[in-house]
């Protein structure tokens, strides 16, 4: 396989009966769609037999993507579309967890919004909690019905995964932008000098970036003379292709903060340039006056002359930009280290111009959709249990103890939906605590996993396969403005349902009206008028910057649903961003970014530092492998560098315990530089009763002071463990 994750030959023909009332068609037919897996959103060719999925492959003739598509992509319908334990039927929990029974879709909803109601009645709106999984963002319809439904019943408890990967990123983006869903990124196709934190994107393909080219336009800046230095403490599949500058975990803030204080210091900001794009400048230069190389090289561990080096080529480069995504906002300082990445784009001039940091061009702007559906604002709702506060209507990972802690204001009914915290939160022995005092539980999810087994009822769904879609939520943050609508590719199983009429019936019956976030949407449903998704995403497509506006506009592309299903392989709206922009995408009233926010910088004195000869555990990501419900690498090890192996008397294969003060797991052992001194990696999504390895978030807390202070991040990364080798007759009986 080549290093950019080039697209690999998917397995053999699928066996898995489709809907019963499928049309069945003796010869193979090739539909069009993309893949939902990720935000690349690369295009695919589905070959189809009898309405079963026998090949994925790229399509060449999409504008985006251009026919790549990585290995989860090729092998999503041996592994999951086609899994052989997917739920085909709704099912009620009848003993232990995990011991199920058919029952019929009226039964099981009649039951749920009985239930509902009275809990509701009983106990108030915020008894009722919903968790959200990542991939509900890559549907149209899936996000806004789930928020639409707890919206429709009144609660402020909506749970995400947000606190395991973007509230420092909303965070800071509220600060510099006025919104908590607005997100530059980085426009590689045109930079000369490329600086990425806590970032994989050869095998994440970019995230909070829709660019599957990712990895080629990477290898493209180094080829026409440029630079790309990663900066991790692991040599990732990125780092190891690039230049490496491999730190301390949770150490970013200090390096970013060197760098813009070396830019001020030797004199490399343009300030009347800065001016018209940003405020703050005089506070931001005052606020890192005392980062100097010395003292970063102290705390991050990499020599100060390195850090000269990289603030000068950085600020001096023609065009550069600073990357940054999950690594850093999964450590105690994530909330400033992300704000300090758009602070140096900033004020090096690499802010919305060619080749740095800049907005797309969405047809459907998703931020301002966002701020209606009630993600806008911050600060509104506080957490029973802990007294923390949401980031623009999502909350910090406090669920557990919302449901075993709070006392009048306890959780006592959770709705999951494609997610399992169990396994993807931080110590899911305190969450399964919680979910077995619940008084009801329903999942909406396609298999049985860690989660799901506790449900009462587990109400099964559609894989992407099985829907028409469009990327609603990602059209902000694609390299390149492509559109694409999808009929779905194979008739979904008869017991399946789209979650968002699962969540429009439940609504129904509980006499809510519908599952809306928008008032005048339920108010309409009250008199039977329900728009579904396909009539709400063509309005906004219509009304956006480049729809037809209901037959007013005669130039542009005219943008409708009706136009998309002309285009199966997608619509290149546009090959290159328009810079300059941001004065009308910046929801600031100045129109200008905050680059001196008082909450953010003055945090900065109090960062946490790493202790001296600490061992601190961090996680990784694999090409062939997504979070919790895409697993094919063999059960994998804990990378432990050879100069701690040697000092903890380790060896390759031999077992260990990993422990906290919340757990402990016992895992195999791989000796390998790939992690630098003083650090062990151990993916998360692993272990327990469904899948090999083990739970390594088992080891983090839900604890207020083990999350970010400025955005109630949960502390995933940098965390400290002890490592103790098992003797070999233990860790067999284990």
């Amino acid at each position: 396989m080549a290093d950019d994750g080039a697209m690999t030959e998917p397995g053999a023909t699928m066996t898995e009966p489709g809907g019963a009332n499928a049309e069945l068609d003796t010869t193979v037919q090739t539909r069009t769609s993309f893949c939902r897996i990720c935000e690349a959103h690369c295009g695919i060719l589905v070959d189809v037999k009898d309405n079963r999925v026998l090949r994925i492959k790229g399509d060449p003739d999409n504008p985006s993507s251009e026919g790549y598509l990585c290995p989860k992509g090729a092998a999503f319908a041996d592994r999951f579309h086609h899994h052989p334990d997917r739920v085909l039927t709704p099912l009620r929990r009848v003993g232990g967890p995990g011991e199920f029974e058919p029952v019929g879709w009226d039964e099981a909803l009649a039951d749920i919004a009985k239930r509902l109601t009275a809990i509701r009645r009983a106990n108030g709106p915020d008894a009722i909690a919903m968790y959200l999984g990542n991939p509900a963002s890559f549907s149209m319809s899936h996000p806004m019905w789930a928020k639409g439904f707890l919206d429709a019943i009144g609660s402020s408890q909506f749970h995400t995964a947000a606190p395991q990967d973007t509230l420092p990123r909303q965070v800071a983006s509220s600060e510099l932008y006025g919104s908590t869903t607005l997100f530059p990124f980085p426009d590689i196709a045109r930079t000369d000098f490329c600086l990425i934190l806590g970032a994989n994107p050869l095998v994440t393909h970019g995230s909070l970036v829709t660019n599957p080219r990712f990895p080629k336009e990477l290898r493209a800046i180094v080829q026409r003379g440029g630079r790309v230095v990663v900066v991790d403490p692991a040599r990732t599949k990125t780092a190891a292709a690039f230049e490496h500058v491999a730190l301390r975990p949770d150490t970013d803030a200090w390096l970013l903060a060197t760098l813009i204080h070396e830019a001020f210091r030797l004199d490399l900001v343009d300030r009347a340039a800065v001016g018209t794009k940003a405020i703050g400048l005089e506070a931001l230069e005052a606020a890192t006056a005392g980062f100097t190389p010395d003292r970063a090289s102290q705390v991050c561990g990499i020599p100060a002359e390195s850090i000269r080096d990289l603030a000068v080529s950085f600020a001096s480069a023609r065009r550069a930009v600073a990357y940054s995504r999950v690594g850093l906002c999964r450590g105690l300082n994530s909330t400033i280290a992300t704000y300090l990445v758009d602070c140096l784009n900033i004020i090096t001039g690499n802010f919305d111009v060619e080749g740095g940091w800049v907005f797309g061009e969405p047809p459907v702007a998703y931020d301002r959709i966002a701020a209606k559906m009630g993600f806008g604002e911050s600060g509104r709702v506080h957490t029973p249990a802990d007294g923390l506060t949401d980031i623009g209507g999502l909350l910090p990972w406090t669920l557990p103890d919302d449901m075993t802690t709070a006392k009048n204001e306890r959780v006592r009914a959770l709705i999951t939906t494609a997610g399992n915290p169990v396994i993807s939160a931080p110590d899911g022995d305190h969450l399964v605590k919680g979910i077995t005092g619940l008084d009801l539980m329903v999942s909406l999810d396609l298999v049985i996993n860690e989660t799901t087994q506790f449900a009462d009822y587990i109400l099964p769904t559609t894989t992407f396969l099985e829907r028409a879609d469009l990327p609603l939520v990602w059209t902000s943050g694609m390299a390149r403005s492509v559109m694409q609508f999808t009929e779905a590719v194979v008739d979904a199983p008869d017991g399946v349902r789209e979650e968002w009429t699962i969540f429009q019936d439940i609504a129904r019956r509980m006499k809510l009206g519908g599952a809306y976030s928008i008032r005048p949407s339920r108010v309409l449903a009250r008199i039977g008028i329900r728009p579904g998704p396909e009539f709400v995403v063509n309005a906004l497509l219509r009304a956006g910057a480049q729809g037809d506006l209901f037959g007013l506009r005669r130039k542009g592309y005219r943008l409708s649903l009706e136009k998309l299903r002309q285009h199966p392989h997608g619509i290149l709206l546009s090959d290159q961003l328009r810079v300059g922009r941001s004065l009308g995408v910046i929801h600031h009233s100045s129109g200008l970014a905050a680059i001196g926010s008082p909450k953010i910088l003055g945090a900065m004195s109090a960062m946490v530092e790493p202790m001296p000869g600490e061992l601190t555990l961090i996680g990784r990501r694999s090409l062939r492998s997504i979070n919790s419900w895409l697993l094919s690498d063999p059960e994998p090890a804990l990378h432990v560098n050879p100069t701690d192996a040697d000092r903890l008397m380790l060896e390759d294969g031999c077992q260990a315990e990993v422990a906290t003060a919340t757990g402990s797991i016992v895992v195999p052992v791989r000796v390998d530089d790939i992690v630098r001194p003083g650090v062990v990696s151990y993916p998360h999504g692993w272990g327990g009763r469904f899948v090999p390895g083990h739970n390594v978030n088992l080891l983090a807390s839900c604890r207020p002071d083990h999350k970010d202070r400025l955005s109630g991040a949960s502390q995933l990364d940098g965390i400290p463990v002890t490592i103790t080798r098992v003797p070999e007759p233990d860790w067999k009986r284990c």
